[in-house]
């Protein structure tokens, strides 16, 4: 995994290092769930209508727009 730079009290950039990135990664993952709680909503449902909720979220993202029918899980 590449590193992110993070600025040093010096003022110049370095490296961070795997802790902070890991640490980072945690609190970005915990915000967003907090936002946006769309994993604890799909737990709460049967596999066919979670498959057809991530059906539809990625076809949002991917092609800005709903799946077809016929693009639909079965």
């Amino acid at each position: 995994m590449a590193s992110v730079p993070v600025l040093q009290a010096t003022g110049r950039l370095a490296p961070a290092s795997p802790k902070d990135m890991s640490e980072s990664i945690k609190s970005s993952v915990l915000r967003l769930n907090e936002l946006l709680p769309l994993k604890a909503r799909q737990d709460r449902h049967v596999p066919a209508f979670r498959a057809l909720h991530r059906a539809v979220i990625v076809s949002l993202v991917v092609r800005g727009h709903p799946p077809s029918r016929a693009a639909l899980p079965r």
